[in-house]
C-alpha cells in the first residue's frame, strides 16, 4: 500500500492560504491540512478534500486543488500531530493571531523533538516586518525550560514576501462557493535563505533569497507602498476600483512616479540593479490593471495609521528617498492623499480623524509620520494637503 503523500500545515485558509500557498504545496505534490477559525470553511473543505482556485488575467485557468483537509483551532491533538509529522508549516493568520497559534506550535514542535524528527521550517507571510520574531518568542514561551535552548535546532521561523494579489472574496463568490477564491497567476515566493534549517523541502515556487532585506524593502517601498498610494488616490478621486484609477493618467503617472522614486532609492541603498528594478516595476503596474481581480481602492487603503507610520510604505519609503536624495514628489502627493481621502467604516480612519481634530494637520502629520511642519518634506506635504482639500487634485 503506497504512502500517503506528505502534508503541509497551513495556519488560516484566507486569501494567503488558500489563494497562493496550498496551490504551491499541491504543485509540491503535498497535502494541505488547514488550520482555521471559520467553521463553515472548515465544514467545506473536509466535505470536498479539494477547492477551486480561479486565476484571473491574461494566463486564467481553474485549478483544483486537491488533497486539502481542516482543522478548527479547538482541535488541538489533531494539529499538534500534524505539527509533529509536517513536512513544512506555514502562518498567514494576521499578525494579531500569532500568539493564537504559538501554544499548538510549541506542543507540536516538542513532539518533534521528541520523536527526533527533522527540523521544521515554518514560513511567515504575515504583513508585519518582525511577525518572525514575535513567533518565536511566543512559541519559546510555551515550551518547558528544558527544551527551550534547543528551539534553534527544531524549527526555523521563515521571514517571506507574499506578493500575489488575492482580494478578499466577495460575500456574492462566499454564498455561491464558500471555498471558491480568485487570484492573479504570480507564484513565486522569495524566503530567507539564512533562516532555513537544513533538511530543505523542494516546495515548488519558493525563491530562497539572500540578502532577504533587499527583498523585503523592495515589496515594502515600491509594490506595499505604490498599492497603497493607489488606494489613497483612488478613493480621493471617487473612484471604486485600483484599475479604474490607473485609467485616470495623472493617477497612473504620480503611481508611476512613486515607483521610479523608491526603485531609485532601494538601487542605491541595496545595490540593486537599475534594469531589474525597472522591470519589476514594469510589471507591477501591469498586475495592479488586472481588471479582473477587482480589487478595490477601498481595501487597498484600509488602516492608513499603520501605512502612514514611518517604517512603513509611505512614510519609510519618503525617508529612504530622502536619505540617498531622490525626488520625492510622489510620495509626498500620496501622502497628503491619505490624509485627505474618506474611509468610512474603517477603523484606522476614523483614528486619523480623531487624531487631525484633536491635533490639527501639523500636530498629525508629526504625531503619525514624524514629520515636522516646519522641514521640507512636512511642508509640501502640508501644501499638498491644503490643495487636495481645495480640489486642486494632481
Amino acid at each position: 500500500m503506497n504512502a500517503p503523500p506528505p502534508a503541509a500545515l497551513q495556519f488560516g485558509a484566507g486569501s494567503v492560504g488558500r489563494g497562493f500557498l496550498a496551490q504551491l504545496f499541491f504543485e509540491s505534490g503535498w497535502n494541505t491540512v488547514f488550520v482555521d477559525t471559520d467553521a463553515q470553511l472548515v465544514e467545506n473543505l473536509n466535505s470536498t478534500h479539494s477547492y477551486q482556485l480561479e486565476i484571473v488575467g491574461p494566463q486564467a485557468r481553474v485549478l483544483n486543488i486537491a488533497g486539502v483537509s481542516a482543522l478548527l483551532p479547538a482541535q488541538h491533538t489533531q494539529i499538534t500531530e500534524v505539527i509533529a509529522n509536517a513536512v513544512i508549516a506555514c502562518t498567514a493568520v494576521g499578525a494579531g493571531a500569532l500568539q493564537a497559534i504559538a501554544p499548538v506550535l510549541a506542543e507540536g514542535i516538542l513532539l518533534r523533538m521528541q520523536r527526533q524528527m527533522p527540523p521544521l521550517n515554518i514560513l511567515i507571510c504575515e504583513n508585519l516586518p518582525n511577525a518572525h520574531e514575535i513567533l518565536h518568542d511566543a512559541v519559546q514561551s510555551h515550551l518547558p525550560e528544558h527544551a527551550r535552548s534547543s528551539l534553534g535546532n527544531a524549527a526555523a521561523f521563515v521571514r517571506t514576501v507574499v506578493a500575489r494579489m488575492t482580494p478578499v472574496p466577495t460575500e456574492g463568490m462566499r454564498n455561491l462557493n464558500p471555498s471558491l477564491i480568485r487570484t492573479e497567476a504570480y507564484s513565486m515566493l522569495p524566503v530567507d535563505a539564512e533562516a532555513l534549517l537544513q533538511p530543505v523541502p523542494a516546495m515548488q515556487g519558493m525563491q530562497p533569497a539572500a540578502p532577504f532585506e533587499a527583498y523585503a524593502a523592495r515589496k515594502l517601498y515600491a509594490h506595499n507602498g505604490a498599492h497603497a498610494a493607489l488606494g489613497y488616490l483612488g478613493c480621493l478621486h471617487g473612484f471604486t476600483l485600483g484599475w479604474q484609477a490607473l485609467e485616470n493618467q495623472a493617477l497612473h503617472r504620480t503611481v508611476e512616479e512613486f515607483l521610479e522614486e523608491a526603485g531609485a532609492a532601494l538601487c542605491v541603498e541595496y545595490a540593486l540593479k537599475p534594469a531589474d528594478m525597472q522591470e519589476y516595476t514594469r510589471d507591477l503596474l501591469k498586475r495592479f490593471c488586472n481588471r479582473e481581480l477587482a480589487d478595490t481602492c477601498a481595501r487597498l487603503a484600509r488602516d492608513p495609521l499603520r501605512k502612514l507610520a514611518p517604517n512603513d510604505r509611505l512614510t519609510g519609503a519618503l525617508m529612504l528617498c530622502r536619505r540617498h536624495g531622490r525626488d520625492t514628489r510622489a510620495i509626498e502627493e500620496s501622502i497628503a492623499a491619505a490624509f485627505c481621502c474618506r474611509l468610512p467604516g474603517d477603523e484606522g480612519w476614523e483614528q486619523l480623524q480623531q487624531i487631525i481634530y484633536s491635533q490639527g494637520l501639523a500636530g498629525a502629520l508629526q504625531q503619525i509620520c514624524k514629520l515636522p511642519a516646519h522641514e521640507a518634506p512636512g511642508i509640501r506635504i502640508l501644501q499638498a494637503i491644503q490643495r487636495l482639500q481645495a480640489g486642486g487634485g494632481q
